[in-house]
């Protein structure tokens, strides 16, 4: 496919008229975490094969920045990105983070369920990952 007729796809990807949508349904993917950071983190490589560019780290990143409330807004671009990271700190307990986005200055960690799936995941555990020093979260 040339980037002109995937570009041009992607948009109607993100709203079909039918309730219930889903890209990884069409994927045959599945909806296990790991296959969904799997993809996300693919997705979020601005030097991807999908030859995209940075189009989704902008995606996310405004969506960041327009949930935010207060400081600066976080870069869109600059970062790397790493899937499955245990965030918890020395002698705690394993605390898996689906994606960790890192920059020199900023780290967006990203848990893809909207609460806990039994297995620990901790926000603030996050959020003390992400504030290492000289870094903001």
């Amino acid at each position: 496919m040339t980037n002109v007729l995937v570009t041009g796809m992607l948009p109607v990807f993100g709203r079909s008229l039918e309730p219930g949508f889903n890209v990884f349904d069409v994927m045959h993917h599945g909806f296990h975490e790991k296959q969904i950071s799997n993809v996300s983190r693919w997705l979020l490589e601005a030097d991807g094969s999908h030859r995209l560019g940075g189009t989704f780290m902008k995606i996310l990143i405004d969506e960041v920045n327009s949930q935010k409330t207060g400081g600066e807004p976080l870069p869109d671009s600059g970062y790397w990105g790493r899937h499955e990271v245990n965030t918890a700190a020395v002698d705690e307990p394993t605390d898996i983070a689906d994606l960790v986005l890192e920059s020199d200055a900023t780290v967006p960690v990203v848990e893809n369920y909207f609460t806990s799936d039994g297995h620990a995941h901790s926000y603030d555990g996050y959020l003390a990952y992400g504030l290492r020093p000289t870094r903001r979260a």
